[in-house]
């Protein structure tokens, strides 16, 4: 690892850093490599260029079961790179495999950025304000077609707000904060409902009464 880069690295100070996944290695047939590894026998039986291999490069050793191309668990992970992302069946990348990416991330200097967590908080609570506005107005001018809008609109804005932050990961690397935005989408129609069918008709109730 370069000073430079190692000196980068550590100028930006950060408790943790999320990584930037580049790839894993073909250990299984049909399997792309992005970093070049060696089995032990190889090794042993001198089966490569030690020039072309270890020239300039960081060598980090470590264990990718009993052989390579045979199928282990052992010191296996979930990564993002998972093909079954959502129902992950196996862990595909191996412990050195991922410290192989984290070696590449900080030579590259390809981190993943974060916004400042009130930036995230502030970008929430816009949309809160502007899906409850937006619900709002629908819930007094439409009547009847207001829950057919309000799903749509919902939906609009799931998308719109995982498309913004899926583009914003790819072209710039920055990890937005969505969970909590996608919440408020999610029960702002609710609650404008509660405050109109509920709480107005309660306060309008109380006002007659007194």
């Amino acid at each position: 690892m370069t000073p430079a880069a190692a000196k980068n690295f550590l100028a930006r100070k950060n408790p943790s850093e999320y990584i930037n996944y580049r790839g894993n290695i073909g250990t299984e047939s049909g399997q792309t490599s992005v970093f070049r590894a060696l089995d032990y026998t190889q090794v042993f039986e001198q089966q490569f260029e030690a020039e072309e291999v270890f020239k300039d490069r960081i060598v980090i050793l470590g264990y990718l079961g009993r052989s390579l191309g045979q199928r282990s668990f052992d010191d296996k992970f979930y990564t993002p790179l998972n093909e079954n992302y959502i129902n992950k069946r196996t862990p595909e990348m191996f412990g050195v495999v991922i410290h192989a990416n984290i070696v590449s991330m900080i030579l590259n200097r390809e981190y993943i950025e974060e916004l400042n967590g009130w930036i995230d908080f502030s970008i929430s609570v816009f949309i809160t304000l502007l899906s409850v506005m937006l619900f709002s107005y629908f819930f007094q001018k439409l009547g009847y077609w207001y829950d057919a809008v309000t799903i749509i609109f919902q939906v609009l804005f799931f998308l719109g707000i995982l498309l913004i932050s899926l583009y914003a990961f790819v072209w710039y690397r920055l990890r937005v904060e969505i969970n909590l935005a996608i919440l408020a989408v999610a029960f702002a129609g609710i609650f404008v409902e509660i405050y109109y069918g509920l709480i107005v008709k309660i306060f309008n109730f109380k006002k007659r009464t007194s």
